[in-house]
């Protein structure tokens, strides 16, 4: 049995997710190793209620595990998150949209 929601205005239908999910990261290398595996909310835009001083404290954070990350240098080679709006951390960096 399939279970419908409705976000933004567009109705999803999760195993159509799945899918478009699975295409998606079908292209990415699995990067069993990588630091960030466990971690991913420290990588993320700015949480609901976080100052911008907080955001920026947590991407430090963020930038320096991925620096002592053992897959850095195939990450670094990985193109850009898809779906990304303003801020992430990549390959030890904070990128922004402006980039």
């Amino acid at each position: 049995m399939a279970i419908w929601g409705h976000h933004g205005g567009v109705t999803l239908n999760p195993e159509g997710s799945v899918r478009l999910l699975s295409a998606i990261l079908w292209e990415l290398p699995a990067l069993p190793r990588a630091a960030c595996r466990d971690r991913p909310g420290l990588f993320d835009e700015r949480r609901d209620g976080e100052t911008r001083e907080q955001q920026g404290e947590r991407l430090k954070d963020a930038v320096a595990v991925c620096r002592r990350c053992p897959e850095l240098a195939v990450c670094e080679g990985l193109p850009l998150p898809r779906g990304w709006h303003s801020v992430a951390v990549q390959a030890g960096q904070v990128l922004t949209a402006s980039r």
